[in-house]
C-alpha cells in the first residue's frame, strides 16, 4: 500500500512480453531456520538484514528486475536502494510530495517526488521477500502525480491506485510471480496468488486481479455513498463488485478502491490546508494573488472547509 503525506516548503514498459511468465525455481526445499525467523533478526545489523533481504528477493528472475528498477530510480536522486529501504512497523511505501513556490510569483511552482520502503520487521524471510517485491513495484512503476492539479480527480486517483501502472494490482502481481519463482509451488496454489492465476495458461492475469481487488462486499453501500459524494456513479468503477472481500488495505483495514478514496480526501485536505497557508502568506507579504490561484482554490477545495472559508480578495 502507498502512503502519501504532502509538504509545502517556501522557497524564492515492464509489464510488456513474458515478465508474468515465470519459470518455476525453488529457493527454500525445506523450512530452514532462517526462513521460519523474522527477517529482521538474522544478520547483526540493519544493513546486513536489508541486505540479506534484498539478496534473497535477488535470487528471483522478476526480483530481480524490479530490483534493477528501483536501483535506478534511487540513482536519480542520489540514493542507493539502501537508501529507500527501512525497517517497519507495517510494509508500506511512503510517498512525500514536496512544493516549492515564490511568494512573489505564485505561478512558479515545483512538486518533488520522495518515496521510502518500510517492511513489517515482525515478518519471516519469505513474506518479508514477498512484500519487498510488491512495495518495490510500487516504488519503481508508479507514475507520479499532481493532487495541486485542479485535474486531480477521485476517480483518477482510485483508478491509478488499484488497477494502474505499479499500483496494487500489478505490485500483487509481481508478488505472485517472485513466489511462484522463488518457493514450492503447492505453497503457490493456496495462496491467494492462485486467484489471479490461470492454470490452463500457466500465466498470471491482470484482468483477474482487477475484478479481485475491486470486490468490496458488506462495504458497498457506504461506498457507493462516499462516491456520490465526490460526483462518482457505479459506471465510473466497472469492476466494483458486491462480493466477499478478499484483499484490504494494511494501512486502513478497507477494500482498497475504499482505502483509496479515503486516501484521496487525505491528500486533498492537506492539500487545500497547504493552498490556504500559501494564500495568507502571499497576502500578509502584499503580493498579488493570480486569477489562477484563487480560481484552482476554489474548485479544488469547495468541498472541504473550513478551508475554504478565506478571504481571496
Amino acid at each position: 500500500m502507498v502512503r502519501i503525506i504532502i509538504l509545502l516548503i517556501w522557497s524564492g514498459n515492464l509489464f510488456a512480453g513474458k515478465f508474468f511468465e515465470a519459470k518455476e525455481r525453488v529457493l527454500f526445499d525445506d523450512f530452514m531456520p532462517s526462513y521460519q525467523e523474522k527477517w529482521a533478526n538474522l544478520g547483526k545489523s540493519k544493513d546486513e538484514n536489508i541486505k540479506i533481504l534484498v539478496e534473497s528477493l535477488s535470487k528471483s528472475e522478476t526480483g530481480k528486475k524490479i530490483l534493477v528498477l528501483s536501483e535506478k530510480k534511487a540513482k536519480e536522486f542520489g540514493q542507493t536502494l539502501f537508501d529507500i529501504i527501512e525497517i517497519g512497523d507495517k510494509s508500506l511505501t511512503d510517498t512525500t510530495l514536496i512544493r516549492k513556490f515564490s511568494e512573489s510569483e505564485d505561478h512558479l511552482v515545483v512538486i518533488e517526488s520522495r518515496s521510502k520502503i518500510y517492511i513489517d520487521k515482525n515478518l519471516g524471510l519469505k513474506e518479508a521477500i514477498l512484500d519487498l517485491a510488491h512495495e518495490l513495484t510500487h516504488y519503481s512503476l508508479r507514475a507520479p502525480f499532481n493532487p495541486y492539479s485542479p485535474d486531480f480527480s477521485a476517480r483518477e486517483f482510485v483508478v491509478s491506485t488499484v488497477e494502474g501502472k505499479g499500483g496494487e494490482v500489478e505490485a500483487f502481481m509481481v508478488e505472485c510471480t517472485v513466489f511462484r519463482e522463488l518457493f514450492p509451488k503447492n505453497e503457490f496454489l493456496r495462496s491467494n496468488c492462485f486467484r489471479i492465476f490461470e492454470p490452463d495458461t500457466g500465466k498470471i492475469l491482470k484482468k483477474k486481479g482487477v475484478q479481485e481487488f475491486y470486490r468490496v462486499g458488506e462495504f458497498f453501500p457506504d461506498f457507493k455513498k462516499e462516491m456520490e459524494n465526490h460526483g462518482l456513479t457505479l459506471d465510473d468503477f466497472p469492476s466494483l463488485s458486491k462480493e466477499k472481500v478478499i484483499f484490504y488495505s494494511s494501512t486502513y483495514g478497507l477494500p482498497y478502491p475504499i482505502a483509496a478514496l479515503r486516501e484521496f480526501e487525505s491528500v486533498q485536505r492537506k492539500v487545500c490546508q497547504n493552498n490556504k497557508n500559501r494564500i495568507d502568506l502571499i497576502k500578509g507579504n502584499n503580493f498579488k494573488l493570480s486569477a489562477n490561484l484563487k480560481r484552482d482554490f476554489e474548485s479544488q477545495c469547495q468541498k472541504f472547509s473550513p478551508t475554504t472559508f478565506v478571504d481571496l480578495n
